[in-house]
């Protein structure tokens, strides 16, 4: 089946979907990129690095207008396409936040939220379909469409005529989640929870790291709206393709936002993080894990960047050290630092590092935590500790002090938790920055 060929048989199938009176228009593009695909099979010729003149094809559909005798201006829409296309053009998509795995299932995607993201260019103009095209016979067509399904339908799989039948029949149906509601009461977050996603975060010394995150995802409801629609939380969660960075996941609420239309978005995830630790003498290595979350929250395109990790420590009680003949007692604890990311000239987050957290709790404790150690290492580690003794508000105070001196950081919580070894209770402090919101 060519392209052209599947082309016509998709928009035939959406053209019955839209309303009497509905007109279609379309204006193509071209731009240059380079991209490679990281999750294909090892040897597959699209794992490496490689380039296509892409062929892109733009539908709006809406209304014509009475005295302009058209839908929109032609000239408009290349205006919106142009930063789109400076983006792309002569660019790494995979380096692009939303590209990381650029097929043409998600760079068609991709482009139609990005179109969206400007406002209507029309009242009542919304985009139809984005077809991407990277030979003259390989295109993906996406369809964001009236009966909102969300799918990419790809000319190489053949499948563009059902998935296009079954938005019509999704639009036939009723939408109870949208009928009004009378009691005049704004829901501030509601959507889905404790949803087991895999996932790729960075990682300073590997590049990227395959883990599980547990993701919540919620949007703020009207007062005179029932409710919002849950398997839109799902079908941008998968569109995203597994790719998490605080970068990614303003990218994936601005989709939620812009499917649901919402003005509040909040996405977290909550996900083990390894890092691997040589021991202090041997050398010895072993993998320690650390619990983290990446939070946005999105408020009609102001965007807030939070990062949370967890770092296991050993603190030694000074109290104990001084007043004992010999010996003291000591015990794990854990370092909890959030922190919100200030925001660079582009708008885009700083980066700190997960790994340069845990070595900012490490260096302010009286001993790291490690999985491996042997003789010599547990020597070291007894005798560290005992010469570096430390309160949990000395430990929460320290790490507080080197996140003010830091411009990466716009505000920051920290509560340190002890295990207390000799005690039935555990001890605790936090420290806020000045002006912290929960």
């Amino acid at each position: 089946m060519s392209q052209d060929t599947t082309t016509t048989s998709v928009l035939l199938d959406l053209e019955r979907s839209l309303p009497t009176g509905t007109t279609l228009i379309a204006k193509r593009f071209t731009f240059d990129s380079a991209h490679m695909l990281p999750n294909v099979p090892e040897g597959h010729k699209c794992g490496r690095v490689h380039g296509h003149t892409y062929q892109v094809k733009i539908f709006l559909r809406g209304p014509v207008d009475e005295h302009a005798a058209w839908i929109v201006d032609f000239g408009d829409l290349k205006a919106r396409w142009k930063p789109i296309e400076e983006r792309l053009d002569h660019h790494m998509l995979n380096e692009l936040p939303g590209l990381e795995n650029p097929t043409a299932e998600r760079l068609a995607a991709w482009i139609a939220a990005e179109i969206d993201a400007g406002g209507p260019l029309a009242d009542d103009v919304q985009v139809a379909a984005v077809e991407v095209a990277e030979t003259p016979d390989s295109s993906a067509i996406f369809l964001p469409g009236s009966a909102r399904t969300g799918n990419t339908l790809s000319s190489a799989s053949r499948a563009a005529a059902p998935v296009a039948r079954e938005a019509v029949v999704g639009a036939a149906i009723e939408d109870v989640q949208g009928r009004p509601d009378s009691r005049g009461v704004r829901l501030d977050e509601v959507g889905v929870s404790d949803v087991r996603f895999p996932i790729t975060v960075l990682d300073r010394e590997r590049e990227r790291q395959a883990t599980v995150g547990t993701l919540s995802m919620g949007v703020d409801v009207p007062a005179e709206v029932k409710g919002t629609h849950m398997s839109r939380f799902l079908e941008a969660l998968n569109a995203h393709d597994g790719a998490f960075t605080l970068f990614t996941m303003a990218h994936l609420a601005s989709d939620l936002r812009r499917r649901l239309g919402a003005t509040d978005v909040r996405a977290r995830v909550r996900f083990p993080y390894f890092v691997m630790k040589a021991a202090p003498v041997t050398g010895a290595g072993g993998i320690v894990d650390h619990d983290c979350e990446f939070d946005i929250r999105d408020h009609d395109g102001d965007v807030r960047f939070r990062l949370t990790v967890e770092a296991p420590v050993t603190t030694v009680c000074p109290c104990s050290r001084d007043i004992s003949d010999y010996g003291a007692h000591n015990q794990r604890g854990t370092v909890r630092m959030t922190i919100d990311l200030a925001v660079d000239l582009s708008g885009q987050p700083e980066l700190v590092w997960i790994e340069e957290l845990i070595e900012l709790a490490d260096a302010k404790s009286s001993s790291p935590v490690y999985s491996v150690i042997k003789r010599p290492d547990e020597r070291h580690v007894t005798m560290a500790g005992y010469d570096n003794p430390r309160f949990v508000e000395d430990l929460a105070r320290d790490v507080a002090i080197a996140m003010e001196e830091d411009p990466r950081i716009a505000g920051y919580e920290v509560c340190v938790v002890n295990d207390e070894s000799i005690h039935s209770h555990n001890a605790y402090a936090t420290v806020r920055s000045e002006g912290w919101q929960a």
